[in-house]
């Protein structure tokens, strides 16, 4: 596996999901560029301002539904412990997101409101908190002077209360600087970044590379009871076909990032689409079709790193309308497509034995019926031969990893039930 660092993996994802996001619109972004001036005026340690920069720029990860996001993009949020409790699971497992989990587990901390937890709060969520509220506040709003000061004064009033008082002390110094506001909306996550001053180039680890990657696919895969094990499923069983069919052990690792990438994607299709509980129409199907486009636009930056190559192409072609060429001869076509007939597989397979709300899932035979008549010539009937002498054991693994995925779920996500 070649170097992989932050800066050729994790920013470049930070950077395209939140300009792919159709929940949230640039409002990481631009939280990210009032945080890091807040940071600065607030005299932050370096280690501390890229802490706060990079829970800035995903503190919402947990905002998983239309309802949560119409919440969050209004002044007073009325349930934000949901979101910040998801986006702190989310991350609190990968070792280089630690610090930034626990800033976003309380970015809606109330100042007057710190005597009640049990646990040390970071003053770092209320930097989060108050650059979360001013881009609420500012968004979409002309920057004249009269609405600069209503802004200001809002938030005065609430100095003290709901915010931190170091940092509305920190924000009336800023606003004394007309490029303040234009910075918002002009600065990029990539020149935020850069005007750090730490080094962008910490290596990361194969399971570091797991592990985010996973979190990227709950993104999507949580918006939906009956799809929030989807990515999941895919990726273990997809590493564990290619193991069957003597692909190398890093092509198997590249199968496992490039399942739980694959329909990635999906963030930039309309929430209610995703959401959706009745069967699609023609015209759903659609605009489905193209989260495999969006995919691969999502992914292009990290083919800087060669390693990613494979995964970028497994991950976005595992679709094509399965117009793969010549399908029943598929071991002699290159290692790009044969990897995505892979995904391909274990995207269908995972599909049908997933609950939905039109239907229960299916059993494992009838799954397998239906691969060798639909599927089985339009992908590779060579895979299908493998895999359907592994039926028995590819639904224990499916089984296995649902109900891994459907646990954490429902902890978090009772109401969606």
């Amino acid at each position: 596996m070649e170097v992989v660092t932050f800066k050729n993996f994790v920013l470049p994802i930070i950077k395209t999901l939140d300009t792919y996001n159709s929940l949230l619109e640039f409002h990481h972004k631009r939280t990210a560029v009032i945080s890091y001036h807040l940071g600065k005026e607030l005299n932050l340690s370096k280690e501390d301002m890229f802490t706060l920069v990079v829970a800035a720029s995903i503190h919402d990860i947990g905002a998983i539904t239309i309802r949560e996001r119409d919440d969050l993009l209004s002044e007073e949020v009325q349930r934000p412990k949901d979101h910040c409790m998801m986006g702190f699971r989310m991350l609190e497992s990968h070792s280089s997101f630690k610090d930034v989990a626990y800033v976003i587990k309380h970015h809606h901390i109330h100042y007057d409101e710190l005597a009640t937890y049990n646990e040390e709060i970071s003053f770092l969520s209320h930097v989060l908190h108050f650059a979360d509220r001013i881009d609420i506040m500012s968004d979409n709003v002309e920057k004249s002077a009269e609405n600069i000061s209503s802004i200001q004064l809002k938030l005065k009033e609430q100095a003290g209360t709901l915010f931190h008082p170091l940092v509305y002390s920190a924000f009336e110094k800023l606003v004394r600087n007309s490029d303040f506001w234009s910075s918002i909306q002009e600065l990029s996550i990539d020149s935020i970044f850069n005007l750090l001053d730490i080094p962008l180039h910490a290596e990361l680890n194969y399971s570091d590379v797991v592990s985010f990657s996973q979190v990227v696919s709950h993104i999507i895969d949580f918006r939906n009871q009956f799809t929030s094990s989807h990515s999941f499923c895919v990726a273990h069983l997809a590493k564990k076909f290619g193991e069957w069919l003597d692909m190398s052990s890093e092509d198997c690792d590249k199968l496992l990032v490039a399942g739980y990438f694959h329909d990635i994607g999906k963030i930039s299709l309309e929430p209610e689409l995703i959401e959706k509980h009745d069967a699609f129409s023609q015209d759903d199907k659609k605009q489905y079709a193209l989260h495999s486009h969006f995919t691969e636009k999502i992914l292009e930056d990290l083919k800087a790193n060669k390693w990613f190559e494979d995964v970028i192409e497994w991950a976005s072609h595992h679709h094509v309308d399965y117009q793969f060429t010549n399908g029943s001869n598929s071991i002699e076509h290159s290692k790009a497509e044969f990897g995505a007939r892979v995904i391909a597989y274990a995207d269908i397979i995972s599909a049908l034995l997933e609950d939905r709300p039109y239907r229960q899932r299916l059993h494992i035979d009838f799954v397998f019926d239906i691969l060798e008549k639909e599927y089985s010539t339009l992908i590779s009937y060579d895979i299908f031969e493998k895999l359907v002498t592994k039926k028995d054991e590819i639904n224990n693994l499916f089984i296995e990893c649902n109900n891994e995925i459907q646990k954490l779920y429902k902890k978090e996500y009772p109401n969606n039930i």
